[in-house]
């Protein structure tokens, strides 16, 4: 009897002793667990840092707005012209400007005014024919033919017993030469048909 109450009272006298030492034992298994865990060598790793705000700042509508760099240029409207090439282009347009008639009406709309030996006459450019109607262009003796379209003006000048013809083209070139003067040129206007032999024709001006 006495040496089973000994045995029983040691063993309650230890067991509390074991409890603390195994609670010990978990405590530090646990801190051990949450260091590991934290370091990245076990679970999902560390946790990450948030990325860095992307909000821009909004620019002040009172600053001075800078001009565009030249890429942000080309991609808008594409490169600005140079004052050099500006210049060119405008030596260009002046001489296309040159070429052209002054006020650039149609043939359809243009006018001839003949001058005879009694005044004007005003016709339809398009209507003016050489001899008949469907003749629109002066024959030259030299075998040249040039259309009224292509001309600003002809006149005949008379020295004695020889007339030249002088047709002034629309880029002021002239041509000098000679004709059968024994035919008439005719035209209409708004009265009806026009007719004036070469002999007694003095000039015809185009106006566009």
């Amino acid at each position: 009897m006495d040496d089973g109450a000994k045995s029983n009272g040691s063993w309650w006298r230890t067991l509390p002793g074991v409890l603390t030492a195994a609670a010990a034992t978990i405590t530090a298994l646990a801190g051990l667990l949450v260091a590991l865990h934290q370091s990245g060598l076990i679970g999902g790793g560390a946790q990450q840092s948030p990325p860095p705000s992307t909000v821009q700042a909004r620019p002040d509508p009172a600053a001075p707005s800078s001009p565009p760099p030249a890429s942000a240029a080309k991609e808008q409207g594409g490169a600005q012209p140079s004052p050099a090439g500006m210049e060119a282009k405008a030596v260009e347009q002046s001489s296309a400007a040159t070429r052209e008639p002054s006020d650039g009406r149609p043939w359809s709309e243009a006018s001839a005014v003949i001058t005879g030996p009694d005044g004007t006459l005003t016709v339809s450019a398009e209507s003016l024919g050489n001899c008949i109607e469907s003749s629109k262009e002066l024959t030259l003796n030299s075998g040249q033919s040039i259309p009224f379209e292509k001309m600003k003006s002809f006149e005949f000048v008379r020295e004695g017993a020889r007339t030249t013809l002088i047709v002034t083209l629309l880029g002021g070139e002239t041509v000098k030469g000679s004709m059968n003067m024994a035919c008439d040129l005719v035209g209409r206007n708004e009265l009806g048909r026009v007719s004036v032999l070469y002999e007694k024709l003095k000039r015809v001006d185009f106006q566009r």
